[in-house]
């Protein structure tokens, strides 16, 4: 999957001028470009059901905000995961995320994903994954997080 330019950023002007809630906006056009296009429609699918892990380094982030590990996170199969209450995300309400700017990393990726042979691809199981686009560099960057995430795990392991 390639990167396109032109009509693609023309659209993620027109949603920032929609939106006009500049911190989260910035912090998603930062991340990958398809973040707005589920902010525009107000799709929170990927938050229901989640099994998001958790990097040390999102705990101590949404920690920082006042949040308590026992409310958000949860040990399943020896790994660190977002909670789910009620079959759905800790921090999604009604009004969407609670902390999307400080976000897990692994939401900030989504719906980027990386298949069984490795290789990074939009995830078909978003129903709007045909709005989404790789951002360039976020393959590696993916790649990089879920080594972080193994390394982590490791090293949790052998203490």
């Amino acid at each position: 999957m390639t990167h396109r330019t032109s009509a693609k950023n023309t659209r993620c002007v027109q949603w920032t001028i929609e939106l006009r809630t500049p911190g989260v906006l910035q912090k998603a056009r930062n991340e990958m470009q398809s973040g707005l296009h589920c902010l525009k429609v107000k799709c929170h699918e990927c938050c229901h059901e989640t099994e998001m892990p958790l990097s040390l380094a999102d705990i101590k982030r949404l920690k920082s905000l006042g949040y308590k590990t026992s409310e958000f996170m949860t040990m399943t199969y020896g790994e660190r995961r977002l909670r789910n209450v009620a079959g759905k995300c800790y921090f999604l309400t009604d009004n969407g995320c609670k902390v999307y700017s400080d976000r897990p990393k692994g939401c900030k990726f989504y719906p980027l994903v990386v298949d069984s042979e490795g290789q990074a691809r939009i995830d078909k199981q978003c129903k709007h994954h045909q709005n989404h686009n790789i951002k360039p560099g976020n393959p590696t960057k993916l790649h990089i997080y879920l080594k972080l995430l193994k390394r982590e795990r490791r090293r949790e392991i052998i203490q």
